[in-house]
């Protein structure tokens, strides 16, 4: 029973994702792409930066607005895909 619990403890830890967390400014996107450039003002992310965004997503509400970006990497790297954006003074 206690290696059948170690066993699972193992998997669970190795299937777990990471997620990064930036704050910048939205400069724009491009709805064809599906692809969300962001001026990051956080961390070793620092710089624009482009980032996919799901279909379905209204980003035009995000232009020109400071937010938090929650990636589905767990680190910096272009094209990683947003998860959750929270927009400063809206929470």
């Amino acid at each position: 029973m206690r290696a059948l619990l170690s066993l699972l403890t193992v998997l669970s830890i190795s299937a777990a994702q990471d997620n990064l967390m930036v704050v910048g400014r939205v400069l724009g996107y491009d709805p064809r792409k599906g692809i969300l450039r962001v001026d990051v003002e956080s961390g070793a992310c620092r710089g624009v930066q482009e980032f996919t965004y799901t279909k379905g997503m209204n980003p035009s509400i995000l232009v020109n607005k400071r937010a938090m970006i929650l990636l589905d990497s767990s680190h910096c790297e272009e094209g990683s895909k947003v998860v959750q954006i929270i927009v400063e003074g809206e929470r």
